[in-house]
């Protein structure tokens, strides 16, 4: 999750490579961290960014893409 608050255009395949984790292991973590509201994608696929909520934030901390729009 530190990952993607100081770059938050990564993708799955990217933080597989950070963190020499298996695909489907860096896919499940992030549809579990989805699913409880901690993670959040906005815009596209290809040129959005993740969103990474804090238990303690009660706002999305919004982090900046090297991607312009």
């Amino acid at each position: 999750m530190e990952a993607l608050m100081t770059e938050a255009h990564l993708t799955a395949l990217d933080l597989t490579v950070r963190l020499d984790l298996a695909i489907a292991t860096v896919k499940r973590i992030m549809r579990d961290l989805k699913s409880d509201g901690s993670l959040k994608r906005e815009g596209s696929d290809k040129t959005g960014r993740w969103i990474v909520i804090r238990a303690d934030d009660k706002n999305p901390s919004m982090l900046n893409s090297d991607n312009k729009n």
